[in-house]
């Protein structure tokens, strides 16, 4: 359906307000509210957050089907699926974007009952083409915030032993070593490597 150019403009300055509009209306639902589901089956605040970066991933790589290939096709997901599969009520993410494209992300893992419920688990991913510009350094700093938020005592990350940047990042951000494990990682390539275990204690976070 053709559209004039004020309803294209219309709809893209709806779609840019977008995550400012979900942050606000997020910001307004109080802490022990965030993981509250109104019923079984249906989803908290928290995991509505979450789908919403799952689906803007989905939309992006779809659009740029449609605009590239000549007989796209289009596959959907089961967005329940991805909700149980993901663990979105005990993963919080983080997302960098520029100009509708997701650029890094960042996700803090942590279980809210048991014997592990004061410790978070980190992930860090920048895309290579925007790396060496402070982003993983500035995520790990909100992840540490979001940690504290929640209650968490400590932060972990698990990391190759030969991956230098990444261990030298962590470490500049005040995480120590406190574990290491021979040959716990398995790549694609069918190559053992070493795993680092490093944490951070919060309490001690400036």
């Amino acid at each position: 359906m053709a559209r004039s150019s004020h309803e294209r403009e219309r709809l893209i300055a709806q779609y840019a307000a977008g995550p400012a509009r979900l942050r606000a209306a997020f910001a307004g639902v109080p802490d022990p509210a965030r993981q509250w589901r109104p019923a079984p089956g249906e989803w908290s605040a928290h995991e509505v957050v979450c789908h919403c970066a799952d689906s803007e991933s989905n939309a992006a790589l779809r659009i740029r089907y449609l605009v590239v290939e000549a007989q796209p096709l289009i596959v959907g997901y089961d967005e329940n699926a991805w909700a149980r599969t993901l663990d979105y009520d005990r993963v919080l993410p983080l997302v960098v974007e520029v100009s509708g494209r997701i650029i890094a992300d960042a996700t803090l893992h942590h279980r809210r009952q048991g014997w592990r419920r004061h410790l978070g688990g980190v992930r860090v991913v920048v895309d290579p083409e925007f790396r060496h510009r402070g982003l993983a350094s500035r995520l790990i700093h909100e992840l540490a915030d979001l940690a504290a938020r929640e209650g968490l005592v400590r932060l972990y990350v698990e990391l190759p032993a030969d991956d230098k940047p990444a261990l030298e990042l962590f470490r500049a951000r005040g995480f120590k070593e406190v574990a290491g494990f021979k040959d716990h990682i398995l790549d694609l390539k069918g190559k053992f490597h070493d795993l680092v275990v490093l944490h951070m204690d919060l309490v001690y976070r400036d």
